[in-house]
């Protein structure tokens, strides 16, 4: 059997669960996110999302590894956006929400969702797309 293979900077996702972590005194809050990969098969992956400091630019890094079919991802949001987003996460409907990180580089994943790397690979996440179901 061959496989086609297609190249993507988007990696799409539904959300599992969701939870707040309150860390100590002078420390950021962060909104931890499980979510299941919709484009890549029988894979998961983990978002540890913050609020950025004041001025400071949003950015992020997905690591993908070799050995386990789980990514990592960690993002620094806006403070607006954070807040925007621990809001509609906390009153989602019954529909999972889907999130999609566009990244830097493009990876090969066949029509049936199999993820081509030789190696595991640290990708910076230029965007973050959230679409919440409300009811």
């Amino acid at each position: 059997m061959t496989q086609e293979w297609q190249q993507t900077n988007q990696i799409y996702m539904a959300l599992r669960s969701a939870e707040l972590s309150l860390p100590g005194f002078g420390k950021e809050r962060r909104l931890n996110l499980s979510c299941k990969l919709v484009n890549i098969a029988r894979g998961t992956c983990n978002i540890e999302i913050e609020a950025a400091q004041s001025g400071a630019a949003e950015t992020g890094q997905l690591q993908i590894s070799i050995d386990r079919p789980v990514m990592n991802a960690t993002l620094v949001l806006a403070k607006d956006r954070f807040d925007d987003l621990l809001d509609g996460v906390s009153r989602a409907g019954a529909r999972p929400t889907n999130i999609t990180l566009s990244i830097a580089e493009q990876l090969a994943v066949s029509i049936e969702g199999d993820l081509n790397i030789d190696q595991a690979k640290d990708l910076a996440i230029t965007d973050i797309a959230i679409a919440i179901p409300l009811k």
